[in-house]
């Protein structure tokens, strides 16, 4: 989930370089010609210089496209904190909800043509839009989650086990000897689709689906518990996780007509 605590989105964007993940899933609807697919990502992960913990679960983003319009719809969480954030007249940003007064989540869609610099972003506040322009360039580096498909298999990474887990699913999984920095994880779970059916042009991996022959869909690394004697803060880091998954959205009604009045407002701004 996108917040407006824009450090943590830096912060997180960085690990993220680190397996340059991208995601797709299509479900074409036959009315509009529409593409979409969905990521979820599940993160707990831990601020290696303050050793703040967030735990963001089944963040979900939305991609669509309709001909060469590209639309991300993500999720937004606006956050009210109360007196008890405060200490020595600082903020303390963090998921104690002791801390927080109210929050509220709302979409942000972010919306552009095919190989154009500039999109238009649609937020819907006091019952209006509220349209910015946005660079793709900054928000695809901002957000790599949303830049496809570079990540790939990694020289300390050692495949330990491959397994059928039924349905026509097939799952990897790599230890990494020795690991190389705080930054890698212990153990990463690579899952195939076996029945995997695509339109759309966006993968986890270019590589490896062409390597194995099958789509990657979902890429699971596990941090373990750093011990008070070994890690570079003073304290335990406890597990951490990085999970990220695609799959086909069964949205509503609601959701397509949202995203729909978001293809139509700009559609009608271009001419």
């Amino acid at each position: 989930m996108e917040c407006k605590r824009y450090f943590l989105i830096n912060h997180l964007s960085k690990i993220f370089v680190l397996l340059i993940l991208f995601a797709t899933s299509c479900k074409i609807n036959p009315a509009g010609g529409q593409i979409n697919m969905g990521i979820v990502t599940n993160i707990k992960t831990v601020d290696l210089q303050t050793g703040t913990i967030f735990d963001n679960k089944n963040d979900t983003v939305i991609i669509s496209k309709l001909g060469d319009i590209i639309l991300y719809r993500k999720s937004i969480q606006s956050i009210k904190y109360n007196k008890n954030a405060f200490k020595d007249g600082q903020i303390q940003v963090n998921n104690d909800p002791k801390m927080i007064e109210s929050s509220a989540i709302f979409h942000r869609f972010y919306i552009y043509k095919k190989d154009q610099e500039t999109g238009k972003s649609y937020e819907f506040q006091d019952k209006a839009y509220v349209i910015k322009q946005f660079s793709v360039d900054t928000l695809l580096l901002d957000d790599p989650i949303l830049k496809g498909g570079n990540a790939d298999f990694d020289e300390n990474s050692i495949l330990v086990s491959k397994s059928d887990i039924g349905n026509g699913y097939i799952r990897e999984t790599y230890t990494y000897k020795p690991v190389p920095s705080a930054n890698y994880p212990d153990t990463t779970f690579l899952t195939f689709d076996k029945n995997w059916k695509s339109r759309m042009d966006y993968t986890l991996s270019q590589n490896i689906d062409k390597v194995r022959g099958i789509k990657l869909v979902q890429v699971s690394s596990i941090f373990n518990v750093v011990p008070k004697n070994k890690s570079s803060l003073g304290v335990e880091i406890p597990n951490r996780i990085i999970d990220v998954k695609i799959f086909e959205p069964n949205l509503s009604k609601a959701e397509l007509n949202e995203i729909n009045q978001v293809y139509q407002k700009f559609k009608l701004e271009k001419k």
